[in-house]
């Protein structure tokens, strides 16, 4: 849209703008994203523009692009031109009055919002310009932001001339747009009730009712029928249009042609919002808006406020999308949150098993080898009462040690035979645990990774 509202703005070149021989130079060559190539002169860069001179209609003119439309520049290479003694001063003269544009474009409340169309008009009173013109192309939103937005509105009006171009303005757009005094539709362009099936149409009725009343100071604000204005909010309302003194006037009831049926919201098409007198023209695009206006040309007013509004309604629907996946996984988060202290409980429950089932099995082996170590200390003491008979009966000592190592192995063999069941029944035990654990684990796992990220 940016291109749509820079068009073809005209600039007089006044004056000797080039030195003497520039003739004979090659042009630089500039090829815009859609396709379209100029041949011409780089002359400045400023404010998102790139200003181009180029020849049109036997002169020269001044083009500005936005750099955002521009796919390549190309210098040209001079061949070298008889050297001039002086250049002459150049002064450029912009072709007929200033417009500044401005974007009420995507959802009020999250891609328009009062506060990036109050820097916006602040940014179009430093410029000064003759218009400003508002391009509207919304479903509606918020009724809240929409009121602010009226009130930005009301203020700007105090010291800006403002113009609005209409592709689309439903539901609140439509309020705000009403506001303007100059209303222009582009030929598919809709103002008024939002189209059947539309979100729009499901607002409160406190919602509806702030419409209404915000409707009826917008319509005097802008200087426009209020009839036109209640039938666009009030169902049962029926409307006419009839001719009086030469003029298109709405009236109540069934006197003339009916533009409006009780039951239906209104919502006017570019042709009967111009039979009716609401909007003053149809013109296709922002940069052809001076032929209604009756201006033979007019140009841009150098200025940030489209790209500003533009970047700032990128941020918040940035915003607005982060906020809801946060929403979304919050939600999400605590629908789960029972289940996972469950998980969360059976798992300390296990691991308080586990613990105690490692501490068994230490147990059980701190008593393996004090038992183990009292068989020794028996086995050793019978060793040293068979060493008492070793000289005065060898025979009888050798009996008693093979005794003692023979009830020793034996009570080892017994103690291997007890312990190792038990070692066994903890093993299997805390490998179950592992697998609980391991298990519940995955399930707390799948459920943490089904969440929507926030």
């Amino acid at each position: 849209m940016a291109a749509t509202a820079c068009g073809w703005a005209w600039l007089l070149v006044v004056g000797i703008a080039l030195p003497l021989g520039v003739d004979s130079l090659v042009a630089d060559t500039l090829t815009k994203t859609d396709g379209t190539v100029y041949k011409g002169r780089v002359v400045e860069e400023k404010d998102g523009y790139v200003f181009f001179e180029i020849r049109r209609n036997g002169g020269r003119g001044i083009l500005p692009i936005p750099r955002t439309k521009i796919r390549s520049i190309v210098p040209g290479k001079d061949e070298q031109p008889a050297p001039a003694s002086k250049p002459t001063t150049r002064s450029v003269v912009p072709l007929g009055p200033g417009y500044y544009p401005l974007p009420i474009k995507g959802v009020i409340g999250v891609d328009i919002r009062a506060e990036f169309l109050r820097q916006a008009m602040a940014d179009a009173r430093k410029a000064k310009p003759d218009y400003v013109v508002l391009y509207f192309d919304s479903p509606g939103g918020s009724v809240r932001e929409m009121v602010k937005l009226l009130d930005v509105l009301a203020e700007s009006k105090k010291s800006l001339r403002i113009i609005a171009l209409v592709r689309q303005a439903s539901s609140a757009a439509s309020v705000l747009a009403m506001a303007c005094s100059d209303i222009y539709m582009k030929p598919e362009g809709t103002i008024g009730a939002p189209p059947p099936g539309a979100k729009a149409e499901g607002l409160t009725p406190m919602a509806r009712l702030i419409i209404h009343e915000r409707m009826a100071i917008a319509a005097r604000i802008g200087g426009h029928n209020p009839l036109i204005g209640r039938g666009m909010v009030e169902p049962d309302l029926e409307l006419a249009l009839l001719t009086v003194d030469g003029k298109p006037a709405v009236q109540k009831g069934r006197g003339g042609l009916r533009i409006k049926t009780p039951g239906k919201l209104l919502s006017l098409k570019a042709t009967p919002a111009v039979n009716c007198g609401l909007a003053k023209g149809v013109c296709d695009s922002i940069a052809a808006l001076h032929k209604p206006l009756g201006l033979k040309a007019w140009h841009v007013a150098p200025g940030k406020g489209w790209a500003m509004m533009v970047r700032l309604a990128a941020e918040s629907r940035r915003k607005r999308a982060g906020e809801k996946r946060s929403k979304v996984h919050t939600a999400y988060m605590t629908g789960i949150a029972g289940k996972l202290k469950e998980l969360d409980d059976e798992l300390a429950q296990i691991k308080k098993q586990g613990q105690e089932a490692e501490e068994s099995k230490r147990q059980l082996a701190r008593d393996y080898d004090k038992k183990r170590q009292a068989m020794r200390d028996d086995r050793d003491r019978e060793r040293r009462e068979a060493e008492r008979h070793r000289s005065s009966n060898p025979s009888l000592a050798s009996d008693l040690r093979r005794a003692a190592t023979e009830r020793y192995n034996e009570r080892r063999k017994q103690q291997r035979l007890r312990h190792q069941p038990q070692v066994d029944r903890i093993d299997r035990e805390i490998r179950k645990l592992f697998r609980d654990m391991k298990r519940l684990k995955a399930k707390r796992q799948k459920l943490l990774a089904a969440a929507p990220k926030g």
